[in-house]
């Protein structure tokens, strides 16, 4: 259990750094070579240090071989008490600070030998702790007035986890985000939780920020069989409102009496999930299934509507056409009555010119039937 996980780059290079020690030299933890560069930016140490006043008290929990406390001490003129449970460590930080102790701050019986403290430092620790959130709410009682806690914390949705999860890979590592020792693994709202259900408040971050170029991501994605659409922005916005970027969370809490229970996101078991989807997807399509049975129902019917429909028309359009046959008859017939009513009628108009001439003048009628051949 340590502050000092080499999760970085800069702070890695014992030429580049200004405090070194030797990782796992004479039995020393793998956490012990971690060095402090005063040059350095977007590490874990150089973001912590940049919230240490000077000349502070200063208890670093985790402090490994102290070289994160040197630097506190040599550069800042602070005066630094480290604790932690590797005796190797604890000893190589004796030689480099005001005084360093093996104990332990979650099971030790009481904390009041330790002092009062301006600041307390968590980096990269309270990943290692069984219960991180009793470590908190124990230390509040080391703070002087107007004292806060500093804190680095691996964040577990970077952008390289997201990435091997897919892969199907949750490969632990000697140090770093997925290192061997973490208990617990945090994202932003984890980190707010642990602090706000301990009576603190952060109040400042700084995290350290290794994003991954997109076009970087765009091959990583394209090697496991996705694709990336560069002209939709959805994915790399919702990397940029996930913290992908972040390595590490980074900041300063405050003590604060408004402390919130602990929250526990909801989320199914798996198994529970799959199931309550599969039973959400049969009853869909049961329902479909039986939204089709009504329509084929429905449709059958309209079918033979139709049916009686278009035979309803055809013995309509069958009697119009008989009743029509029925009005030609009647129209020839009454054509012929009136060709004969017509002849009948002329007939009786010569009749009658005939008649009337014989009346009018029965001399010269008789003389031009008497002409007649």
């Amino acid at each position: 259990m340590s502050d000092a996980e080499n999760l970085t780059s800069d702070a890695d290079d014992p030429v580049a750094t200004g405090i070194t020690g030797d990782a796992g030299g004479a039995g020393l933890s793998a956490y012990s070579g971690h060095g402090f560069n005063p040059s350095g930016a977007n590490d874990s140490w150089s973001n912590l240090y940049l919230h240490v006043p000077p000349n502070s008290r200063v208890l670093d929990v985790g402090c490994s071989s102290g070289n994160f406390g040197e630097a506190l001490e040599r550069l800042k003129g602070c005066t630094v008490t480290g604790v932690d449970l590797d005796a190797a460590d604890v000893a190589e930080a004796a030689t480099k600070i005001s005084r360093a102790l093996v104990f332990d701050i979650t099971t030790a019986p009481t904390l009041d030998g330790l002092g009062l403290f301006d600041v307390v430092v968590f980096a990269d620790v309270l990943e290692h702790l069984g219960d991180p959130r009793e470590a908190l709410r124990r230390i509040r009682s080391l703070l002087a007035e107007g004292g806060f806690v500093v804190f680095s914390i691996p964040n577990m949705t970077h952008a390289s986890v997201r990435i091997d999860l897919l892969r199907g890979e949750f490969g632990y590592t000697q140090t770093g985000i997925l290192d061997k020792t973490h208990v617990h693994f945090y994202d932003r709202a984890e980190v707010d939780d642990i602090f706000a259900s301990s009576g603190f408040t952060v109040v400042d971050e700084n995290p350290v920020v290794f994003p991954y170029p997109d076009a970087m991501l765009e091959t990583e994605l394209g090697s496991l069989g996705l694709r990336v659409d560069e002209s939709d922005p959805t994915f790399f916005d919702l990397l940029a409102k996930t913290d992908a970027s972040v390595l590490q969370f980074v900041g300063k809490a405050v003590p604060d009496a408004r402390a919130s229970a602990p929250h526990t996101r909801q989320r199914e078991f798996p198994p529970e999930e799959i199931n309550r989807v599969v039973a959400d997807l049969v009853a869909r399509a049961d329902t479909a299934e039986a939204a089709q049975v009504e329509l084929q129902a429905q449709t059958d019917a309209a079918t033979v509507d139709l049916a009686t429909a278009r035979a309803d028309v055809a013995a309509a359009v069958s009697r119009a056409e008989a009743e029509r046959e029925r009005a030609d008859t009647e129209r020839a017939r009454a054509d012929a009555e009136q060709t004969r009513a017509d002849a009948a009628q002329a007939e009786v108009d010569r009749i009658s010119a005939i008649i009337a001439e014989l009346k009018h003048n029965p001399l010269r009628f008789a003389a031009k039937r008497l002409r007649r051949p």
